[in-house]
């Protein structure tokens, strides 16, 4: 959370920025959570900047496209972890474009950056990433916040 957070620099005052809550993992967690709740029952209806940016970053999956609605028509893709988890993401991707006749010339480049690796702005590794997932494993009261947050995430998507 805090790499996402520091990356604002230009855009909001250190004071501003994660909801004022710095570092503090609990405090963005507790107050993301409230700002997710308060659009879900219409208490916010119109967002705008902070909240409006942290809910494109942090909604459950499920709010966007309808998936309600819709999930029936989705193909779900599983992104693979481990030795070869890109290249079996990419080739499930690959044999689903081949299928819906997308041409073979835009596959190929689909599947090319696929397989570079990390985009420019991934923060996974990170020692920040790496420093918030040793905060949240060690304080349940955070890892119950984003149960309720994701549960419905976990269920649809299969995630572990």
């Amino acid at each position: 959370m805090n790499r996402k957070c520091s990356s604002e620099i230009e855009y909001w005052s250190a004071d501003e920025r994660c909801f004022g809550c710095y570092e503090d993992v609990r405090c963005f967690a507790e107050t993301i959570h409230r700002v997710l709740v308060d659009l879900q029952s219409g208490t916010l209806t119109a967002p705008t900047g902070q909240a409006e940016y942290y809910i494109a970053h942090f909604a459950p999956q499920i709010w966007w496209c309808h998936f309600d609605f819709f999930k029936r028509d989705y193909t779900l893709v599983t992104y693979h972890r481990g030795i070869n988890g890109t290249q079996k993401t990419a080739a499930e991707m690959d044999e689903i474009f081949a299928n819906e006749n997308v041409p073979a010339e835009q596959r190929a480049y689909i599947r090319t950056e696929l397989l570079k690796g990390k985009s420019r702005h991934s923060t996974r590794g990170s020692k920040d990433v790496e420093r918030v997932m040793s905060q949240i494993m060690k304080d349940p009261y955070i890892l119950d916040i984003l149960r309720r947050m994701y549960f419905h995430d976990f269920i649809e998507f299969g995630f572990r």
